[in-house]
This record gives structure tokens, sequence and C-alpha cells, in this order.
């Protein structure tokens, strides 16, 4: 019989930053460091006499390998536990996460807040909108976006599908070809000439389904306005590193009277409920909002 072991896996893009982990416990307090690189998967051998597991994580900042992007711990009761860091570490199942401390006995509470997204729904007792037909979260799929760059494409085409208006204009690759004014990029997609950043509300806009776009974030009440009339709302996150992402939010919740998002992700990272004063983290800021027609 195989030995149990917590599985180590990295969200963050290569050109964001390194993610590494150190896991202590009673017998290794002072535990030597395990770095992981972006979409690789690490076995780290446990014993379940010895838990709880303290892990704590730090992003490095790939430019400089030297600034310290995020970092949090948790601490880990499943002996099988798979443990990943996109831009807070996630840990599934989320029944193996102890309470969170006490601000004053919380050994990171005064660093940035850090993306936490709950795989599961909202916690008990928690509120959502009821806008006519609209369901919430809504029943909006999100694409994974094919190419490392593709987000803003992954997240256009899915609000065309969405709103029943795809078309072979609104695959990812031929929303490249028109962005970038070319004809390969279903072929060659992953080519330096296809596989290129764009603004998320311009492709939107190039397909008819931006109502507007502000640089900046917007409220809560402002998303349930957008949730409950069935609009999935888009944001850009920007990276303090520099460059960016698209993500959807396609649903809230208040907890307890404390706002709760619905995020999806094309790179499949962060997909979950998240606490709006989270997001998006301490690797990034909320730099674009995108609502939808």
């Amino acid at each position: 019989m195989n030995p149990p072991y917590l599985t180590l896996e990295s969200g963050v893009p290569a050109e964001v930053g390194i993610v590494t982990y150190w896991i202590s416990d009673r017998e290794k307090p002072n535990p030597p460091p395990i770095s992981v690189t972006c979409g690789s998967s690490l076995q780290r051998p446990t014993n379940a006499r010895m838990a709880p597991w303290t892990v704590q994580y730090q992003i490095i900042d790939a430019a400089t390998s030297r600034k310290t992007l995020a970092q949090g711990q948790q601490v880990i009761y499943d002996a099988m536990a798979k443990l990943t860091v996109g831009f807070a570490m996630t840990a599934d199942p989320l029944s193996s996460l102890s309470p969170s401390p006490p601000p004053d006995q919380d050994p990171a509470a005064d660093d940035p807040p850090a993306w936490f997204p709950i795989e599961a729904p909202p916690p008990e007792g928690s509120q959502g909108g009821d806008g006519e037909g609209a369901g919430n979260p809504l029943a909006y799929n999100q694409q994974s976006q094919l190419q490392t760059q593709w987000c803003w494409a992954a997240v256009t085409s899915s609000i065309a599908e969405y709103y029943n208006d795809a078309s072979s204009a609104t695959t990812q690759c031929k929303l490249a070809n028109a962005a970038f004014k070319q004809s390969t990029c279903c072929s060659a997609g992953s080519s330096a000439q296809c596989n290129k950043p764009y603004k998320t509300h311009q492709a939107l806009q190039s397909i008819g389904h931006l109502a507007a776009t502000v640089a900046s974030a917007i409220s809560f009440a402002a998303v349930q306005q957008e949730i409950d009339g069935a609009r999935p709302v888009v944001v850009a996150i920007g990276w303090h590193g520099g460059g960016g992402h698209a993500v959807v939010i396609s649903g809230y919740a208040a907890v307890s009277g404390a706002p709760f998002l619905y995020v999806q992700d094309p790179a499949g990272v962060m997909t979950g409920w998240i606490g709006m004063a989270d997001f998006p983290g301490s690797a990034g800021f909320w730099r674009r909002t995108n609502t939808t027609l």
C-alpha cells in the first residue's frame, strides 16, 4: 500500500512568479523549501500520525527572483490533501482547513489580502439574488483558454456563447485572427504572431457584447444589479509585476453580511467563491470592469 502524500501544485503563470512551499510538522519544525513550477505537480509523503501540517507558501516575482508577490499559510489535517497556489493556497477537500485564527494570532494578518477561492457553495446562511430567471450563479460556462495569452479570447468567446450568439467568428482562434490581423491562429495559435495579450473590452466590443467599461472596480451593489439582470461581469486584473488576466464574475452572495463573488477563470486556477474584500489577491488589482449585454 502506498503511503499517503500531500500533492503540491502551482497555478501561477511562469511569467508572473515562482511558488515555494514549506511544510512543517512535529518532526520537522524547520522544513526545506519546495519549489513548484506552473502546471507541474510534486508529491510529499506524509504520516497521518504527524497531523496537522503547517503549510506556508510564497510567490516570488519571476522577473527579479527577489520580490515577494504573495505569501500565506494554512493548517492542513488531511494527509492526502491537494494544495494549489494560484493567488493564494487552496486545499482540497475544504474540510481539511482549520478555522482562521484571530487577527492577533495570525502571522500573516498584516500581509495584503490573498485570493482564497472556496471550491464549494457559500456557507449556510448566505443570501443571493433572485433576479427574474437569472439564476445565481448564472448558467455561464467559462471556456478554458487554448493558449497561454488567450484569457481575453476565452472570456469573449464564452460571453458570446452565453448570449446565444456563438458563431465560427467568435471562436478563440478566430478572435485572435481578427485582433492581430492574422489568418493562421487556428492552425498555429501558439505562434508569436497569435499567442498575445489583447484588451478584453475591445474584443467584447468587436462582437457587440460590451455594455460599458470603466477603469476601476465596481461596488457590490453594482455586481448584484448585473447578475440579477442575467449579465455576467468581466473583470480585467492587473499584476503588480506587469501584465494582466481576465476573469468573469457570474454570481454573488452575502455571507453573514460580507459580500462574496463567484469568479470563473479561463486558466482554471481561480474558479470559486471568494470574499469581495479579498479579490483579486495580493499579486494583483482590479484594473477594469466590463459589463456585458
